[in-house]
């Protein structure tokens, strides 16, 4: 230690809270139980998802179309996918791929466009039949597969968050 400078003690808040709190519970045990009754922790709703079982993926969209219910989950860690489809025979299709896996994406005849995504670009392929939008994360790439419009293959994607 340099001469002249003293050493901060650190204390953790929390832990020095509960001790005086403690203290007061001998005196009045009552307010330990009213500082206490106020402090809840409870879920976001609004910020809650359902993540399907099985799900082997450290990423997934927040946003789903009602009315998709899952046909497929991969359960290899390396290469998650997931396909859901709706009763009109509709698919979206979700795949998250580290570096250094490789996959196809048939983009002929396709419309592709650019648009900023994640703090980067994806690239946006839109067919007559089929959509897929394809961005990088951290570590891995994402694609995004669906017959649905460009706005709401792109409203999923952005829903996409980190769950592990």
């Amino acid at each position: 230690m340099r001469r002249g400078v003293k050493k901060k003690k650190k204390i953790c808040h929390a832990f020095h809270l509960f001790v005086v709190l403690y203290i007061e519970r001998q005196n009045s045990p009552s307010l330990l139980s009213r500082v206490f009754s106020a402090i809840l922790l409870a879920e976001d709703e609004a910020a809650s998802f359902d993540v399907p079982a099985g799900w082997a993926g450290e990423y997934y969209p927040s946003y789903m179309p009602e009315g998709y219910d899952v046909v497929f989950v991969s359960q290899n860690p390396h290469t998650p996918n997931i396909v859901l489809r709706n009763s009109d025979g509709n698919s979206i299709e979700c795949s998250e791929l580290y570096f250094g896996s490789s996959s196809t994406i048939n983009t002929e005849d396709a419309e592709i466009t650019y648009v900023d995504f994640h703090g980067t670009s994806a690239m946006l392929a839109m067919r007559s039949d089929y959509g897929f939008l394809v961005w990088q994360g951290e570590n891995r790439y994402f694609i995004l597969m669906s017959d649905l419009p460009a706005e709401e293959i792109i409203r999923i994607g952005n829903s996409v968050r980190k769950i592990k």
